[in-house]
């Protein structure tokens, strides 16, 4: 289910908010997602972050992820093989294929990972990566029908690195997957996944 793709002030004072991931951020990473000062300082220093909250609401399950980190080249150096939607099958591992559809703009992912409950097949709507900017997506079929999220890229202040984040959101009946599992897996792979390609992808010229 997770491929996603992909990703608000962080520190409290006046300091803090200058600096690069600040002046991106909202008050989110602080008081929903709870992040603190040393988290922070990791995703600075380069780290991927990536979480998820699972939970049920009535008779529904509900499911948010958030996930951000620095690639250490610039958007323009950087999106030149990760907007290659169907390279990332060449990529990641546990991506078994990958497709474009750029008339519809529907990309389809196929995932098997020894932490996946089961294989699954992904399509997402998401139009073509052309730099910074918000690129909404959602899930237009499967289990998580309905699914919506955001990509921001973001060119940072040193136009050195480049910060991207996901943010997701879905609401629906209860899935097969259960809240722990689904929490688990969607942050632990959508985690590995940065980490390969931003580092595959660290060498652009």
């Amino acid at each position: 289910m997770k491929i996603s793709l992909f990703f608000l002030s962080l520190f409290v004072t006046t300091s803090y908010c200058s600096s690069p991931l600040g002046d991106m951020l909202s008050q989110e990473l602080l008081s929903k997602w709870k992040l603190n000062k040393s988290l922070l300082n990791n995703i600075e220093k380069g780290h991927i972050y990536s979480d998820s909250k699972v939970y049920n609401l009535k008779n529904e399950q509900v499911f948010e992820h958030f996930s951000t980190g620095f690639h250490s080249k610039t958007c323009s150096k950087s999106l030149r093989k990760l907007a290659m939607y169907e390279e990332y099958k060449n990529m990641i591992s546990f991506i078994k294929t990958s497709t474009y559809n750029k008339k519809r703009k529907l990309l389809t992912l196929k995932a098997d990972h020894f932490l996946l409950p089961f294989p699954m097949i992904v399509d997402v709507i998401v139009g073509e990566l052309n730099g910074p900017g918000v690129y909404p997506f959602r899930f237009p079929t499967g289990m998580f029908k309905g699914l919506k999220g955001k990509l921001t890229i973001h060119q940072n202040v040193d136009k050195k690195r480049c910060l991207y984040f996901v943010r997701t959101y879905w609401k629906g009946p209860q899935s097969r997957i259960p809240n722990k599992i689904l929490e688990f897996f969607s942050s632990a792979l959508t985690k590995k996944g940065a980490e390969v390609m931003f580092r595959m992808t660290s060498h652009n010229k």
